[in-house]
């Protein structure tokens, strides 16, 4: 006797099916970043928290989004099985009792996720802001006390997070414009930004549509359905490979310049002092020091450039000449700060402290301040 098969039945059983296509796909994409990116972290050494908790991050993400790709196919199992047996009353309660397990462990599973990809993504702004006011940073509480608002509020978090890092790319690029011009090329610090931001706004928008997917479907099979079953259980999946994939993003992006003569960090040194320091590759002791001298409020200097050079015929040093040549519109005045030692300023700038000479081509930063000197890294 032939099996009565509801139409609707199928048609559930069938957007199942295209779901568990869409998060297996991006189950195996999650796969093959993982180990990418596990490959970059282990040949970087993970010897510090901070990189300890980044891989930690990525293998448990690797071992929830497996999680969630094992329940959605056990579902898509359990949907056939009440196809085929379409009628039976036993069968029908057993399921939506399987069933209603299942997707409460699912969405467990995918909580856990996001709450991790919060985590990283208010960590990596954290990090971004660190040398800046507590105020700053006290803005970045503001979306987690929400949680306490029964809605979805929360979300302002990633959305918080992402457009203090924009504000701040923006803040240094407008900085190197003002110093090195126009048409200088994108730092370390640009691109790493720059793909903190694109990854930022990827995120939310991963949100949204999450969000979009809770709503109820009015037909299994209408073209708003079908989107939901393609893209809702992708989601969680992007959201397990996103840190893997910002990763190797990072660390495919590392040069200033295309040739990769020169590299490119932030250092900063609180709000008396901004600095950026470019070091010379292969590395020696070479090093050009970028900064403001004085606070904003004491109405500080120009920015500036401090040339660093070794000594020694085994450390070829570029020069005055050349760095004259790599940054035309920088020309060397002697002493300018007391214990800082000569310094190149802009030739736009307002205030020129000194004569246009010509100098040695080997300068001190031992005036800087241990903590100048020292930094911390963005």
């Amino acid at each position: 006797m032939p099996v009565a098969i509801a139409g609707n039945e199928w048609e559930k059983a069938t957007g199942a099916l295209v779901g568990v296509l869409s998060s297996t796909a991006f189950w195996t994409c999650n796969i093959v970043l993982f180990v990418l990116s596990t490959k970059i972290q282990l040949r970087r050494k993970v010897d510090s928290w901070p990189k300890v908790l980044i891989f930690l991050a990525t293998v448990a993400l690797l071992v929830l989004s497996s999680a969630g790709a094992a329940i959605r196919a056990a579902r898509l199992f359990l949907e056939f099985t009440m196809v085929l047996r379409e009628g039976s009353k036993v069968a029908a309660s057993t399921f939506k009792s399987v069933d209603g397990q299942l997707n409460a462990f699912y969405h467990f599973v995918g909580n856990i996720s996001w709450l991790i990809g919060d985590c990283i993504v208010l960590w990596r702004a954290e990090a971004l802001f660190r040398d800046e006011p507590p105020r700053l940073r006290a803005m970045l509480l503001l979306p987690v006390l929400a949680m306490l608002i029964p809605n979805r509020v929360v979300y302002g978090l990633s959305f918080l997070a992402t457009m203090m890092m924009a504000w701040k790319a923006w803040r240094h690029r407008r900085l190197l414009r003002t110093s090195l011009g126009a048409s200088h090329r994108k730092t370390l610090v640009e691109r790493v930004t720059l793909i903190f931001l694109e990854s930022g706004a990827v995120y939310i928008c991963m949100y949204i549509v999450r969000t979009i997917g809770w709503i109820a479907v009015s037909s299994p099979a209408s073209p708003f359905a079908l989107f939901v079953n393609i893209v809702a259980p992708g989601i969680d999946q992007i959201c397990c490979l996103h840190p893997a994939a910002v990763i190797i993003l990072v660390n495919t992006n590392r040069s200033m310049v295309e040739d990769g003569e020169f590299s490119v960090h932030i250092v900063s040194q609180g709000p008396e002092t901004e600095s950026m320091l470019f070091a010379r590759r292969p590395s020696h002791t070479n090093e050009i020091l970028f900064a403001r001298h004085g606070g904003h409020k004491r109405g500080g200097s120009e920015l500036g450039l401090l040339f660093s050079g070794d000594d020694s015929e085994d450390s070829p040093s570029p020069g005055m000449d050349n760095v004259g040549k790599m940054f035309p519109r920088y020309v060397q005045t002697p002493n300018s700060s007391p214990g800082l030692g000569p310094v190149i300023f802009p030739r736009h700038a307002a205030v020129r402290v000194g004569s246009e000479t010509p100098g040695s081509p080997s300068y001190s930063i031992s005036g800087l301040s241990s903590h100048s000197r020292r930094g911390s890294v963005i």
